[in-house]
Formats: C-alpha cells, sequence, structure tokens
C-alpha cells in the first residue's frame, strides 16, 4: 500500500453553524460526543476525570469537523467498532474488530473508530487496543494526551440558504452546496466525505448564514442566468465545490487557465451529466493510492487508455482550505 507522505486529506467544514459538540460526563470519566445534525450520541469512557480542551480540526490525519485534548490511561468504547491504526503519514499498521488484541510500541498514531460518529484519535505513546464481543478498550502504558477528533456523517441539512428567485441570487445559494465538502481530495467520492447540501428556501432577500463557509477551489461553473440552467448545473457545483455565475456560454473555469465547454453536441444537460459521472468515476479510481487499499477492477480496465498520473494525483500535497 502506498502512504500519502504527510499530508492530511484536504478538509472543510461546515461545523461553525453547529453541528457537533463534547459534553464531559457528570462525574468526569467519560465524554458524549453529540452530533445535533445526525440525532446522535455516543459516549467513550476514561479511567480519570478528564476535562475537555479544545483543539484545531486539523490536527487530524482526516477530516474532522471538531477536536479536544483529554489525558487518560485507557479508552472504552461501549461497542465494538472497526479500528484502523495508521502511523503520522497515513500508512496502515492494522486493523481490528472483534477479539483484537494489538500492541504498539512508542511512535506517532493516528487511529480511526468506526463508531456511529467517526471518530479520529492522536496519540503519541505506546498502545494495546483489546476488543471482546461487547466493547473496544485502548489501554496506554500510562496516563497520556490524546487528541480525539469527531465527524458528522451529515446526511441532513446543517443550514438553510435563503434566496429570492431572481438567477443571481439563486446561483450565490447553489455556490454554497460546497460547503458541505468535508474534502476536495479524490476521497470525496466516498460518501461518508460529503455532507448534505444546505436547504434552500424562498424568501424575500438573499440570506447566507455567516458560519456556512465554502473551500476555496478556484473553480467556477459559467451558465446563463435562467432557472433551467441553474437547476441542471447544482450538482456538479456542489460535487466541484465551484462557484456558479452567470456566462455567455456554459463552461467549467479553473484559475489555472482550464476551460471546459458544457455547450456541446451531446446538450447543455447531457454533458453537465457526462462532467459529473466522469469525475466520480475518476476520482474513485485515484482513491485506490489513497487511505484504503482497493484492488478496482475499472482501474485495471481503464488505466492503460488513459494518459493520467493516478500515484501522482493521489499524493499531492492538498491546497489548504478556509475551514468553516
Amino acid at each position: 500500500m502506498n502512504s500519502l507522505g504527510s499530508e492530511r486529506v484536504e478538509s472543510t467544514s461546515e461545523d461553525s453553524v453547529g453541528t457537533l459538540s463534547f459534553d464531559a460526563d457528570s462525574d468526569g470519566t467519560g465524554i458524549t460526543i453529540i452530533d445535533s445534525i445526525e440525532r446522535q450520541r455516543y459516549s467513550v469512557q476514561t479511567s480519570c476525570p478528564v476535562t475537555p480542551t479544545p483543539v484545531g480540526a486539523d490536527n487530524f490525519l482526516f477530516p474532522a469537523d471538531k477536536g479536544i485534548s483529554i489525558t487518560t490511561g485507557t479508552l472504552t468504547l461501549p461497542t465494538v467498532v472497526p479500528v484502523y491504526v495508521r502511523d503520522q503519514t497515513g500508512e496502515m499498521l492494522a486493523e481490528a474488530e472483534h477479539f483484537a488484541y494489538e500492541e504498539f510500541g512508542a511512535g506517532v498514531y493516528s487511529i480511526e473508530l468506526g463508531a456511529p460518529i467517526k471518530l479520529y484519535l492522536r496519540v503519541n505513546d505506546p498502545f494495546t487496543v483489546a476488543s471482546d464481543t461487547e466493547r473496544t478498550r485502548l489501554e496506554f502504558a500510562e496516563e497520556t494526551e490524546i487528541l480525539l477528533g469527531a465527524r458528522s456523517h451529515h446526511e441532513k441539512p446543517a443550514a438553510t440558504v435563503t434566496t429570492t428567485s431572481d438567477p443571481e441570487d439563486m446561483m450565490a445559494a447553489i455556490s454554497t452546496f460546497g460547503s458541505a465538502l468535508k474534502t476536495t481530495s479524490c476521497e470525496r467520492s466516498y460518501p461518508s466525505l460529503r455532507g448534505h447540501p444546505p436547504t434552500i428556501e424562498l424568501g424575500e432577500s438573499l440570506d447566507i448564514p455567516a458560519g456556512l463557509e465554502v473551500p476555496d477551489t478556484g473553480i467556477r461553473i459559467e451558465i446563463p442566468a435562467t432557472h433551467q440552467a441553474i437547476y441542471v448545473a447544482a450538482p456538479l457545483a456542489y460535487y466541484l465545490g465551484a462557484k456558479v455565475v452567470e456566462g455567455d456560454s456554459p463552461c467549467i473555469v479553473t484559475e489555472t487557465g482550464f476551460e471546459h465547454s458544457l455547450e456541446t453536441t451531446r446538450g447543455f444537460e447531457r454533458e453537465v451529466e457526462r462532467v459529473l459521472k466522469q469525475t466520480f468515476f475518476l476520482d474513485c479510481i485515484t482513491r485506490t493510492e489513497g487511505y484504503y487499499e482497493v484492488d478496482l477492477h475499472e482501474r485495471r480496465a481503464i488505466e492503460s487508455k488513459v494518459d493520467l498520473d493516478f500515484t501522482g494525483n493521489s499524493r499531492r500535497k492538498p491546497r489548504p482550505l478556509g475551514r468553516g
């Protein structure tokens, strides 16, 4: 398996509109993670009273909405969940689930926990992962600082954008859809890394919540200022994290100078559909060089027919994004 070097997956977050929170249990020996969008709660127990301290979400290898720091000797999950342990470069070291017992020596580790709310740990000390039929437990040689991050699966809208029926306002509203992306790398093809776009409501004026920010992808979709064109372009704008603006001829334009016409012999609607399908497909192929080892038949079928550097694209250093 190929690692991604020391880079993190580029990430953006809509959590400034208030999706996740960490609450210390009343006796202090545990943390409850609350996802207000999905109405999920998940508690983890600690071996001693803890006081969570906020940390930046960029401390984690994978996109997280929020993070905290706690100090404990053990971390016990109430259920058995998949545990993926990686080194600080992203190289997979072990996968554990039922009846696991894995020991890890001194080092810096990124740990992914497949709980109902996605959890990530960053630890710098030796530890053991042990599980039985009921729960998963991480044990440390001594009380140590753990960075705990969480990400909502975000299958419901986290915010509401109000717009008038004016095409210019509607294009501005559709341009916020990319705020729901957890990443703009090829890993956005994973459903868990694409949140639900904001709800759009008609009103008397354009109103975009202050905490709702879109990634700076440098991509814009130029279309005629008509309702029909806006509706057609909306799914593509969401997946690309693109800004939708008025233009004389439908096309995709990037800040690097790339242009692709959306007005072809196929017709505007069919071309937009084709571009979205092709982009998603190539993302799925490219991510086989990423954090999860997947042997795709589709990659073997297409690799000799295209002049694309899948390895180079998956390892490219992500451009920093503004976070919500």
